[in-house]
């Protein structure tokens, strides 16, 4: 299929710069997104690859962070990439208003891998999101506590 659009007009020269950089986190991006800077200098990441992440300068790092998938996955994973760019060459995102196989096929099949409770997995309904999912897990684990939403 042929895009209506030219989307070779639409690429940019990356500024590697770090007060450009900054600046430009500092002018766009949220409040909320610019609150959490545990560090003097930034940290600025050029590319990854499984546990590691190079940063503008060519320096390696470990990453200890243990998130965002960093442990199980690691960073540039070839089967992670290539399923990705086969899905994002199909349809990049779905609304969950509109109906799709996918999210449905993988929460059945991580609902699998999960012991076995009365609900079928977390939901988040819009007057208490959270103690679904709390009950949810809590039923799922050997915690006998957890918070419950005011009502």
């Amino acid at each position: 299929m042929i895009s209506q659009f030219d989307h070779d007009q639409h690429e940019f020269d990356i500024d590697w710069d770090t007060d450009a950089i900054v600046n430009r986190r500092d002018t766009y991006y949220a409040a909320s997104q610019r609150a959490f800077v545990p560090y003097q200098k930034p940290l600025i990441f050029s590319h990854g690859q499984d546990n590691y992440l190079w940063d503008e300068k060519g320096d390696r790092y470990l990453d200890c962070l243990s998130q965002n998938l960093t442990i199980s996955v690691g960073y540039n994973n070839p089967v992670v990439t290539r399923e990705v760019i086969r899905q994002a060459q199909t349809l990049q995102h779905c609304t969950t208003m509109f109906f799709h196989p996918v999210p449905a096929h993988f929460a059945e099949e991580l609902t699998r891998t999960m012991p076995k409770v009365e609900r079928s997995g977390p939901t988040i309904p819009a007057a208490c999101p959270v103690e679904p999912d709390v009950n949810w897990f809590r039923s799922s684990t050997i915690t006998s506590r957890s918070p419950r939403c005011a009502r």
